[in-house]
C-alpha cells in the first residue's frame, strides 16, 4: 500500500491545552508518512471530542479522555455537562471506524471494539535537564477541581514546600491570574499558549513535578516532566500510574497520601534519572505510527 491520503479534522481550540499541543505534535510527525489532502482522501483522522465530518469514507477518531466515565470525576463535573458529552462519544463510537486513545486506562472507558492504544509522546531534545535547580513543588495544568490542585496545597503546605503552578486560564477570563491566585493560593504562571521550551524550563528547575489528579487520560505534563529528569508524583487514577510505570511516584489523591509521596520522591535521588530513561521510551515519531497503523486498519476494514 502507498503513502495514504488523509484528511484531517482537528480541534479548532488553540494548542494551548494539552490536547491541541498533541495535534500539533502528533501532526507534525505523520505528516511525512501519509498525503495530507482536503479532497477525496482514503481516511479521516478527526477530534473525537467534536463533530465528525460528514464522510463516505472511514473516520478514526482521536479521544483523548472521558473523565465523566470516572467516578472520583464526575462529582466535580457539571451533570448537563456529563450528559452532553456521553451523548457526543456514544455519536463518535456510532460513526468512527475506528477509535484511538492514548492509554489502557482510556481504552477500558469506551464501549467500543475497535479501539487502538497510542500513547503519546515527548521531544526529549526540548524537555530535558536544566542547569539549576529550585526547591519548589511545580504543578502544570488547569484549576478545575478534577485536577485536585487544592489537595497538592494542602501537602506542600505540611511539609513546608513552596507550591508553583502554570496554569492555562478560561478563554473568556482576562481576570485569569486574579481568579488562579485565589484557587491555587500559590505563585501562578498563567500561560495563555504555553511554549514547550518555557514549559521545559520550568519543569527542569522545580525539585518535584506532581500532578495529583482524581483522573488523566494520559497526562502529558508527567511524562515531559519525566523527560527533564524532575522527580514526578502523580494521582493513581486513570492513565498516570500507566504512565510513569516504576519511574514516578503514584498516590492516592488525599493530602496525606500525596505529602508522603512528595516526601519519598525528595528522598530519592535516583528518581530522576530513571524517569528521563523512561519518557525517552514515548518518541512523538511514535505517536505518528501508532496513527497511521490505525488509519491502514480503518482502510482495510473498509473494503
Amino acid at each position: 500500500m502507498g503513502r495514504l491520503r488523509v484528511s484531517v479534522c482537528a480541534p479548532s481550540a488553540a494548542a494551548r491545552t494539552g490536547h491541541g499541543r498533541v495535534w500539533d505534535r502528533g501532526l507534525a510527525e505523520l505528516g511525512p508518512l501519509v498525503r495530507v489532502v482536503s479532497r477525496r482522501p482514503d481516511v479521516w483522522l478527526a477530534d473525537g471530542h467534536g463533530e465528525l465530518p460528514e464522510t463516505d469514507r472511514p473516520v478514526v477518531a482521536v479521544v483523548h479522555e472521558a473523565p465523566w466515565e470516572d467516578p472520583r470525576t464526575v462529582p466535580h463535573l457539571h451533570p448537563e455537562f456529563v450528559a452532553a458529552m456521553r451523548a457526543r462519544l456514544d455519536a463518535v463510537c456510532a460513526r468512527a471506524a475506528r477509535i484511538v486513545v492514548p492509554s489502557a486506562a482510556g481504552r477500558a472507558q469506551l464501549h467500543f471494539d475497535a479501539v487502538d492504544v497510542v500513547p503519546y509522546g515527548v521531544d526529549a531534545g526540548v524537555f530535558r535537564p536544566g542547569a539549576a535547580r529550585g526547591s519548589h513543588v511545580l504543578f502544570v495544568g488547569t484549576a478545575h477541581p478534577r485536577k485536585n490542585v487544592e489537595a497538592l496545597r494542602e501537602a506542600c503546605a505540611a511539609l513546608g514546600l513552596e507550591l508553583r503552578a502554570v496554569l492555562a486560564p478560561p478563554a473568556d477570563r482576562p481576570d485569569a491570574l486574579e481568579l488562579y491566585d485565589r484557587a491555587v493560593r500559590a505563585p501562578v504562571v498563567v500561560a495563555d499558549a504555553p511554549v514547550d521550551a518555557d514549559l521545559a524550563r520550568e519543569m527542569a528547575s522545580a525539585a518535584v513535578f506532581c500532578l495529583p489528579s482524581f483522573s488523566e487520560g494520559f497526562g502529558l505534563p508527567a511524562l515531559e516532566a519525566m523527560a527533564c529528569a524532575t522527580p514526578v508524583v502523580v494521582g493513581d487514577g486513570g492513565a498516570l500510574p500507566e504512565v510513569v510505570g516504576d519511574a514516578g511516584i503514584v498516590c492516592a489523591p488525599e493530602p496525606d497520601a500525596i505529602a508522603d509521596g512528595l516526601r519519598r520522591a525528595l528522598a530519592d535521588p535516583e528518581l530522576g534519572e530513571r524517569g528521563r530513561a523512561r519518557a525517552l521510551q514515548f518518541p512523538w515519531r511514535r505517536t505518528a505510527e501508532g496513527w497511521l497503523a490505525a488509519l491502514r486498519r480503518a482502510v482495510e476494514s473498509a473494503r
